[in-house]
């Protein structure tokens, strides 16, 4: 008897990530999926901005505090969006404009000189970060990251057949020098996982056909070493010191800074980027700008790296209003940006207090966001469960070293933080403490 299956090829509700349909039943569709598919899931936004719907009306407009995105923008932004034209939806999109203009203020924020040819505007930080691994890896090549951090690097590293080496850094100090040896170690020698033996099964099999040997696959090392800086979800920081050391140390690896949060850090990493020529930076308008929606990123980085990053993407990645609203708003909006990342700096000494008397122990953050454990996911399961019904999202998490935990942004709003701050008070004023939990 046939099986019964949807137009796809699908039986009926099954999902085309199931591993029982996708890389099972190969009768009934297409070829077989790339390997990388098999450990890749779609990305899933936070729960709790979907649970919002249900909060009740008497506690206002849902406050979404689960994706570090910056604070509603000013009437200004509006009214720049409301002057576009229409030759900027008729007509492809041209970043060169956008390019000149962020190398030019880069140039006055830095006191040097900032090419245009070297930046690239990219469809936020996320295409940027997939750039530099379909650029650097390839079967068997290795990235090196931080654990937790940013949830897409690893994936990135996958879809190109990279393997992926990772470091605990879940507070302290930058950990500089085990990144360093992880780094060192040679491509295709270490015991890993499934997956990485795969990756280098299939490298050894491709140099075997293009006539190379076994110890052709000895790769140098690592091609990608990732510092997330300010780190997300920690709100940890790296120094000046420690990329430099990176670059100098590892000079045949490339050294990313992800700088998305950078405008909220004391320092900011991003001015080594073209400075050295083994560092590039990646920087977004989502997070100080306020205009996570218009998918605008950047990276900054040795004119080399730039051309090559700009073979590996689409053309006209970027929407022309995007363009053209980041590029307005990087003229007019840079005194609001500063005012944001002052309030938010505020903001985050406060809300680690209020999360702290919660029972929470928050960690040191320079993002626009503050992460907290409380011990048990429990405790932070149900401090989450009462913001959501009082219309509030923050970020929990599922499992491993950060189930105990709640990631809270800062709104960066006075009105906003009245909320949010009101609503935390109230939970401590009604709820013990849960180190005080039996």
């Amino acid at each position: 008897m046939n099986e019964q299956r949807d137009s796809s090829g699908l039986q009926p509700g099954a999902e085309a990530g199931d591993s029982g349909t996708v890389h099972g039943a190969r009768d009934a569709w297409g070829p077989e999926p790339a390997a990388w598919t098999r450990s890749v899931t779609p990305y899933a936004p936070p729960s709790s901005s979907v649970s919002l719907a249900s909060a009740p009306a008497q506690h206002g407009a849902a406050l979404k505090l689960d994706s570090n995105e910056g604070p509603r923008p000013p009437a200004r932004v509006m009214e720049l969006l409301a002057t576009l034209d229409e030759r900027t939806l008729r007509h492809y999109s041209k970043p060169a404009a956008l390019e000149a203009n962020i190398a030019g203020w880069l140039s006055s924020e830095w006191r040097r000189d900032v090419l245009p040819a070297q930046v690239i505007v990219t469809a936020g930080g996320d295409d940027a970060l997939d750039r530099l691994c379909r650029v650097c890896l390839e079967e068997g090549r290795v990235g090196v990251t931080t654990h937790p951090s940013f949830e897409m690097i690893p994936r990135y590293i996958a879809k190109c057949g990279g393997i992926e080496r990772s470091v605990a850094w879940f507070g302290g100090p930058f950990p500089t020098a085990r990144i360093i040896q992880e780094a060192r170690k040679k491509a295709g020698t270490e015991v890993g996982t499934e997956a990485d033996t795969q990756a280098r099964d299939q490298a050894r099999e491709r140099k075997h056909h293009r006539g190379g040997n076994e110890s052709d696959e000895q790769g140098p090392g690592a091609s990608l070493v990732f510092v997330v800086s300010p780190n997300n979800p920690t709100g940890g920081v790296a120094s000046l010191e420690d990329v430099r050391t990176l670059a100098r140390e590892l000079p045949r690896t490339l050294i990313v800074v992800d700088a998305a949060y950078g405008e909220f850090a004391e320092v900011d990493l991003s001015p080594l980027a073209g400075s050295l020529a083994n560092v590039v930076a990646v920087r977004t308008f989502s997070k100080a700008w306020g205009l996570a929606g218009l998918r605008v990123g950047y990276v900054v980085g040795d004119a080399r790296w730039i051309g090559l990053l700009r073979a590996a993407g689409n053309p006209y990645a970027v929407a022309s209003p995007s363009l053209a609203l980041a590029g307005a708003w990087l003229d007019e909006g840079r005194e609001a940006m500063g005012h944001v990342v002052r309030r938010v700096a505020a903001e985050r000494a406060e809300l680690a207090a209020l999360l702290a008397s919660l029972g929470g122990t928050p960690l040191p953050s320079e993002g626009n966001f503050v992460l907290a454990d409380f011990g048990e996911r429990g405790a932070a399961l149900r401090v989450w469960q009462v913001l959501v019904s009082r219309g509030i999202a923050v970020r929990r998490f599922e499992g491993g070293v950060l189930a105990s935990c709640l990631r809270v942004t800062c709104p960066g709003d006075g009105n906003d933080w009245k909320v949010l701050a009101d609503a935390l008070q109230s939970i401590a004023a009604q709820e013990p403490r849960a180190s005080e939990r039996v």
